[in-house]
């Protein structure tokens, strides 16, 4: 909905008008036997479209291609299989190992995609009781020394800030018997692919997925999840 540039006065017989924008979109859906030649292709070549895709197509269509990619091939039984490609094709392409997962990349979204897929129920019922106890708590946590309040204090706010860690990293820690089956299987595929020579590299990678692209955009923005 767009506003007029300018409304009418009230005393005047003139009717207020609404511009409106549509979009009228029609998909056409075929037989799922259409599409097995399609599959077949996607779950042979996924890898090679990925490659191909990646330096030409901006941020939003790689994430709309990756869930699909992963939804198609989780459906297959091939949703492993593909994260472990596309995460290891993405190890080989950066300098730094420490950036993985930092970028606009097909793994990243599809990491995100998968997370959020696997996850949600796990996520939701290790950090909500967190989550709700800090929203709802007055206590002030700011540590950033230019912006304290007069009234705070630098040292009471970093122990405030550090109990609150150690709460939400105990609750990590004693929800490893719940952690999805099918995400652990799919970090353990990843970390055979490095082999034993690059086991620090493996874990880095690892808790990067864990963290970066889970936990910490949970608790950081929870409507997200």
């Amino acid at each position: 909905l767009f506003q007029t540039p300018k409304a009418p006065p009230l005393n005047s017989k003139e009717i207020p008008a609404i511009r409106i924008k549509i979009q009228y979109q029609v998909v056409s859906i075929l037989p799922l036997k259409s599409y097995d030649v399609l599959l077949k292709y996607l779950q042979s070549n996924f890898a090679t479209l990925c490659d191909v895709f990646e330096p030409i197509l901006n941020a939003k269509t790689k994430d709309e291609i990756a869930q699909t990619l992963l939804r198609i091939l989780q459906y297959c039984g091939k949703a492993k299989e593909f994260l472990c490609d596309i995460i290891m094709a993405e190890v080989q392409h950066v300098d730094n190992e420490n950036l993985i997962f930092r970028g606009n990349t097909f793994a990243t979204k599809a990491v995100d995609t998968y997370m959020k897929t696997v996850g949600e129920g796990y996520l939701q019922e290790t950090l909500t009781g967190f989550i709700c106890q800090l929203l709802e708590t007055e206590e002030d946590c700011e540590v950033d020394p230019t912006r304290i309040l007069p009234t705070s204090s630098l040292q009471n706010n970093q122990q405030i800030l550090t109990r609150l860690v150690k709460r939400v990293w105990f609750d990590i820690l004693s929800s490893w018997t719940r952690f999805p089956s099918d995400l652990r299987n799919t970090l353990y595929g990843i970390r055979q692919r490095f082999g034993p020579e690059r086991e620090e590299a493996s874990y880095k990678l690892i808790s990067g997925s864990i963290f970066l692209r889970f936990f910490c955009p949970a608790i950081l923005s929870p409507s997200l999840f």
